[in-house]
């Protein structure tokens, strides 16, 4: 892989946060995500996984 680009997780109390990620950055290569869940109390829950 090349360079991850990402994004702060956001303050507590924010839902959701979606990261695609691209090996090239080129049009359809965007398989890779990362998904920042931030519960109200702090706790964070992050998933990753790739699609097709």
């Amino acid at each position: 892989m090349e360079d991850i680009i990402s994004a702060s997780v956001p303050k507590s109390g924010t839902e959701i946060s979606l990261i695609y990620i691209s090996e090239t950055g080129k049009n359809n290569s965007w398989k890779y995500r990362a998904r920042f869940e931030v519960e109200k109390d702090g706790t964070v829950k992050v998933d990753h996984w790739a699609v097709d």
